[in-house]
């Protein structure tokens, strides 16, 4: 009885996460960026899934990272620190014990892909800052874009779920 029960949430979840269509029957496409925004390609492609292009507000410096079986890219701001994960392995991460995990889901360039939002309360990581916001949308049967992000308070967040929803899948 016990696989039941996760089992069930989990085909319930695994079934949102498809393609989602516009009233055209065409995938819908990513946010606009907002004005002053600039659009930076990340992967020109990985394996069999298409590259992806995300758009970033000013004001975030990229810092150089190394994947090691996945592309990588990350960048900081005051207030944010956002980084992208592409390849086979991704998830959301974990909710640690002292923090305020709310599960959901967005659409990312015409996919659902599910959310985190987490409050870190006094029990912060290593990154000094107190909320993070998290995306996994899966992009081909075995490669997702894990997205995470640590921020200073609630609107930087929301900024991190803007730039998300910014993702475009080139192909």
């Amino acid at each position: 009885m016990r696989q039941t029960k996760t089992l069930i949430p989990a085909l319930i979840a695994l079934a949102a996460c498809q393609p989602t269509a516009g009233p055209s029957g065409e995938p819908s496409p990513p946010d606009a960026a907002p004005p002053g925004w600039t659009r930076h390609t990340l992967s020109t492609g990985f394996g069999e899934a298409p590259g992806y292009s995300v758009a970033l507000p000013a004001g975030l410096e990229q810092r150089s990272v190394q994947g090691i079986d996945s592309e990588v890219a990350r960048f900081e701001g005051d207030s944010l620190k956002i980084s992208f994960d592409y390849g086979r392995y991704g998830n959301l991460g974990t909710c640690l014990s002292g923090w305020s995990c709310r599960d959901g889901t967005t659409v990312v360039d015409g996919r659902s892909a599910w959310t985190r939002t987490v409050d870190k309360g006094a029990s912060q990581d290593e990154s000094g800052l107190a909320h993070r916001y998290a995306a996994y949308v899966r992009v081909t049967d075995d490669v997702g874009l894990a997205v995470q992000a640590d921020c200073a308070d609630a609107s930087a967040c929301e900024r991190a779920a803007a730039i998300v929803r910014s993702v475009d899948f080139a192909g």
